[in-house]
């Protein structure tokens, strides 16, 4: 109808976009009704949620509690680290935009931020250098075989609300109030 009334005549393609949870409902359109559209378009999928799960879950284990003084705070990830990916990242697509494009051609070094002998402000530990490289790099088995991919740059602002938080993931923690 409204295409009717914007061109005059009726679609003649029907297209469907998503990303994320829209990308997985675009591919379940195209297994279980692959004739309701004429193309999908279906950009990062969510589906693989074992392994997703696994991946959010070992981000704990590796920040430790918000109580240890070697925590990494939200305000670190955001006034050195994050400008730091930028300053290394943004500009690598020929833009300063402060949006890292596409961070695999970026090889981003957190070593750079690493505390010079006698320096203990704007600067990481040695452990929270480790840390940061650990956070963009995949999760892996003992082998080295891909479990999930790491945290894109550019990401890490919003990751400091749950992943990078401080506190368990919360679909890895027991419900304390279950029925009885």
């Amino acid at each position: 109808m409204v295409t009717n009334l914007f061109y005059g005549q009726a679609a003649k393609k029907s297209y469907f976009i998503g990303c994320s949870q829209g990308g997985r409902q675009g591919i379940g359109s195209a297994e279980q009704h692959p004739e309701d559209f004429d193309g999908i378009l279906a950009g990062s999928p969510a589906l693989d949620f074992n392994n997703l799960v696994s991946w959010r879950a070992s981000f704990y284990p590796v920040t430790g509690s918000d109580r240890n003084p070697e925590f990494i705070r939200a305000s670190t990830w955001r006034e050195l680290i994050h400008d730091e990916v930028l300053r290394q990242c943004d500009e690598l697509d020929g833009l300063k935009d402060g949006i890292v494009e596409n961070p695999a051609y970026c090889q981003f070094d957190p070593g750079l931020l690493e505390c010079k002998p006698g320096a203990f402000q704007n600067c990481l530990t040695t452990n929270q250098v480790n840390e940061v490289r650990r956070f963009f790099s995949p999760l892996t088995y003992d082998n080295g075989t891909i479990i999930y991919s790491g945290m894109n740059l550019g990401g890490e602002l919003r990751a400091t609300e749950r992943l990078l938080s401080g506190r368990p993931f919360s679909d890895s923690q027991v419900n304390q109030h279950s029925a009885s």
